[in-house]
């Protein structure tokens, strides 16, 4: 994120005043993501990076929601669990659980987090197969999300971020799992 900062800087889109924060300048986040999509990161950065970005957004939600926000995110939480009837549409479903994460983001009321996260989710939905189609995750999933609804609900910041981090840890195990199977299987072959 430094490094993001730095270039953004060098590039005239932020300002960074130190003491007293970033500031974003005019700029476009289709230039934020040919940036990102230049330099080679493994999916173990992209997943620690969901953390930086969504531990916070999910205790910040917890404080900011309205009653609004709630029922918007709960109709995108109940849209997920909807995506599995009467069979699993797993482009869908891909889409419909970022929906419920930039949700999140928006109900945090931070714009600069949403973009990037943005740029991330497309990084992520670019490179790799959703996690949701590896075993037993989707269910764990379902109950992951509705820990961080719950807990955004309740107005409990703390709990929030540990759920969100439970969740993002959870999404980038099942992918680092699928990653080494898949390296197993074909170097047997």
């Amino acid at each position: 994120l430094r490094e993001a900062v730095k270039v953004l800087e060098a590039r005239g889109r932020l300002t960074v005043r130190h003491g007293i924060g970033v500031f974003v300048g005019a700029w476009r986040g289709d230039e934020l993501a040919l940036g990102f999509s230049q330099v080679p990161v493994s999916i173990a950065e992209l997943f620690a990076m969901r953390e930086v970005l969504e531990e916070p957004a999910a205790a910040w939600a917890a404080t900011a929601a309205t009653a609004e926000d709630l029922e918007r995110l709960r109709a995108a939480l109940d849209a997920v669990g909807e995506a599995r009837q009467p069979a699993v549409d797993y482009d869908r479903l891909a889409k419909l659980d970022a929906e419920f994460h930039m949700l999140i983001v928006e109900v945090a009321k931070n714009r600069f987090l949403r973009q990037t996260l943005d740029v991330l989710q497309r990084l992520l939905a670019t490179g790799m197969e959703t996690t949701l189609t590896v075993p037993g995750r989707l269910p764990r999933s379902e109950r992951e999300h509705r820990a961080i609804f719950e807990a955004i609900a309740r107005g409990d910041a703390l709990a929030a971020r540990r759920a969100a981090r439970r969740h993002i840890r959870g999404a980038r195990d099942a992918a680092l799992s699928r990653l080494a199977r898949a390296e197993a299987t074909s170097s047997e072959v």
